[in-house]
C-alpha cells in the first residue's frame, strides 16, 4: 500500500488477508497508520472529533522528528509482538494506559447500527468489548467510537 491515497467512502482491505491455500492468516500483513499534521479544514462530520498534530502540541509538526520516533517505536513494540505472549502483553499494556478501555460509557457507530453500552477492555486482536444495556458483550471491530458525556 505504499503512498495509498483512498477517496472519500473507500474502504481498506482486510490487513490478515489469506494464505495460499485461502485460509484467513492470523496476522496482518501490513498495518495502516495516518497522521493529519497541519489541518484543521475537516468536512462537517467531522469536526467534532478530527484533530491534528499540531492541533494537541500547540507546534509546528516536526515530520521527521515525528517519523524518527514512530519508527523506534514501532519497532520496540513489533519486536514484543513476535515475542511469546506478545499481543496479551501489548494489548494488557495498551488498556492500562487507555481512557477508553474499560468501564467508558460510549456510542458505536457501526456501519449498519449504532450501539450503546460500556467499555470492557480488548480482545486478544485489539477490538473494543462493550457491553450493551442489554448486557450483551459486543466486539467493535471497525467503526467510530466516541465517549459519551455525562449530563
Amino acid at each position: 500500500m505504499k503512498d495509498c491515497v483512498l477517496s472519500p467512502g473507500s474502504k481498506l482491505p482486510d490487513a490478515a488477508g489469506t494464505d495460499e491455500f485461502g485460509f484467513q492468516k492470523k496476522t496482518p500483513d501490513f498495518f495502516l497508520v495516518l497522521f493529519n499534521l497541519t489541518s484543521s479544514n475537516f468536512p462537517p462530520e467531522l469536526k467534532e472529533t478530527a484533530t491534528s498534530v499540531e492541533e494537541e502540541t500547540h507546534q509546528k509538526a516536526d515530520v521527521e522528528k515525528l517519523l524518527q520516533n514512530l519508527t523506534k517505536k514501532l519497532s520496540f513494540y513489533y519486536e514484543i509482538f513476535k515475542s511469546e505472549n506478545g499481543a496479551e502483553t501489548i494489548g494488557q499494556a495498551w488498556t492500562h494506559r487507555s481512557s477508553y478501555a474499560l468501564g467508558k460509557k460510549v456510542r458505536a457507530v457501526l456501519e449498519n447500527e449504532t450501539i450503546y453500552g460500556e467499555t470492557r477492555g480488548i480482545q486478544e486482536n485489539g477490538a473494543l468489548r462493550v457491553e450493551t444495556e442489554s448486557g450483551e458483550i459486543r466486539i467493535i471491530q471497525t467503526g467510530d467510537v466516541e465517549m459519551l458525556r455525562k449530563i
